[in-house]
């Protein structure tokens, strides 16, 4: 009996410790759970590949997520990136998403030598009523890599076989070999032949016509009315090279302002005051593309001008040649 009300006493302390532990999740659980809290400015930085090699495309990436009621913007980039040609770059505008007003901006690059890259850290610095703050995108790290592998090892020497004597091969035999990669050649020979006939009776467009288009698309952006003017500019310069590049046959795109200037002093047929304002425009463009320079209203519209003129001053009298 003893032995037994001992049991019973530890079996009751045993179930009332059980019953206060529930008692007291229970009243935790009642409890409401606030969400954490998030900065008004949120600013990241990443790329699609951390490992890339030589001539890959690599998507870089800032995304901004702020609360309604504090203004800012992300800064642009561009100048600070090193090591990578800025191939592409563009701006997608605000959206709200679950209460709080996201956008973001998107370089792609590409790397022309092997190496360890840094894309730069991010700062914003805003208004948190009478504080002042700052949000920062930490740094990215890119590796990027030879498209070559890497050496193979030496193998071991092993020893020669025996020679094997070579049978007698049949006289279809010789023929397939031979004739087989001549018909080859002259298939693949007749295939190109056709493909350039098509391509002779399909004109190219023309560089100012494929330049209005771009023109158009750079408008409909609406960059400036969102405050991007380096964008405006790093796209509008890049049009603009582009068609001396398609209408002149020269590497545009890849020269130097003083390259530019002698492709276009060789051209004797076009006016000197033509050549002027290029070389004008490519100097402001570069000025707002590299500098810390905002220039004004009245500057912006002389900028496009002057590339829509010079795009039009230079496009052939087509009809009087046909006279």
């Amino acid at each position: 009996m003893r032995h037994k009300f001992r049991y019973q006493l530890i079996s009751g302390f045993v179930l009332f410790l059980i019953l206060s532990c529930s008692c007291g999740k229970g009243g935790e659980k009642g409890q409401a759970v606030s969400a954490p809290s998030r900065d008004p400015v949120e600013i990241a930085s990443g790329v699609d590949r951390a490992v890339a090699t030589t001539g890959d495309i690599v998507n870089y990436t800032l995304t901004l997520n702020r609360a309604p009621e504090v203004q800012a913007k992300i800064p642009e980039v561009g100048p600070r990136i090193t090591g990578f040609r800025i191939v592409d770059m563009g701006y997608n505008p605000e959206k709200r998403v679950e209460g709080r007003m996201v956008s973001s901006r998107w370089y792609k690059l590409r790397a022309d030598l092997v190496g360890s890259y840094i894309l730069p850290d991010v700062e914003i610095n805003y208004q948190e009523g009478d504080t002042p703050k700052k949000a920062v995108a930490a740094p990215v790290y890119v590796e990027v890599a030879s498209v070559l592998g890497p050496a193979g090892e030496a193998k071991d020497i092993r020893d020669l076989k025996p020679i094997i004597p070579y049978p007698g091969r049949p006289f279809w035999f010789w023929a397939a070999v031979i004739g087989g990669p001549i018909l080859l050649l002259l298939l693949c020979w007749y295939a190109w032949r056709r493909r350039k006939q098509r391509e002779r009776a399909v004109p190219e467009r023309p560089a100012w016509e494929l330049a209005r288009e771009e023109l158009q698309r750079l408008t409909e952006l609406k960059l400036l009315e969102a405050g991007e003017v380096k964008s405006f500019f790093f796209h509008l310069s890049e049009i603009f090279r582009r068609y001396l590049e398609r209408r002149f046959r020269f590497p545009a795109l890849e020269a130097t302002q003083e390259e530019i200037h002698g492709y276009l002093k060789s051209m004797e047929w076009i006016d000197e005051e033509l050549k002027k304002s290029a070389e004008d425009f490519l100097n402001g463009s570069d000025l707002v593309k590299y500098a810390k320079y905002a220039p004004p209203g009245d500057e912006i519209e002389l900028r496009m001008g002057q590339a829509e003129m010079f795009i039009e001053k230079t496009i052939p009298n087509i009809e009087s040649k046909n006279i």
